[in-house]
């Protein structure tokens, strides 16, 4: 029998937690954790400038703009591609709040490329999340909608 203190031990709770709906032909629920925040710092609305040109991965492309803060939310679910789970489908929000209005980007990683980048706009009212994600070539409208925990 292992000692007390040897024993495994439960990592600490992110700062932060986002539990969210992405609408669009068919629902996916999503969890995301905060992974780092950026104060004074906004959020280019270009998607060119956060996507890396050869790999396209998401490279966030922040400017100055005081009294806003940008944050990287990051998360994963499981999804079917040619079986049922075998597919890591990763997930990043970078989103500028200021007051109660968000801007950012929305990454998806299907494990193909090009990966999925949609502008959003919203709002933050509370601890409840409304954003509209804009078609492009790559995806349809959609919406994010959900709980943010910080």
């Amino acid at each position: 029998m292992l000692p007390f203190s040897s024993a495994a031990r439960l990592p600490d709770a992110p700062a932060g937690v986002a539990q969210l709906t992405v609408r669009g032909e068919a629902p996916v629920e999503v969890v995301l954790r905060l992974e780092r925040c950026w104060p004074d710092r906004g959020v280019r609305m270009d998607l060119a400038a956060h996507q890396d040109p050869v790999t396209t991965a998401l490279t966030p492309a922040l400017e100055r703009r005081p009294g806003s803060e940008t944050c990287l939310w990051v998360g994963h679910r499981l999804a079917a591609h040619d079986a049922p789970g075998d597919t890591l489908v990763t997930y990043a929000l970078l989103a500028e709040t200021s007051g109660e209005t968000v801007r950012g980007v929305w990454y998806e990683d299907h494990m193909e490329v090009p990966r999925t980048l949609q502008l959003a706009r919203g709002r933050l009212d509370g601890r409840a999340l409304a954003l509209a994600l804009e078609a492009n070539e790559l995806a349809d409208a959609r919406r994010v909608e959900g709980l943010l925990r910080r």
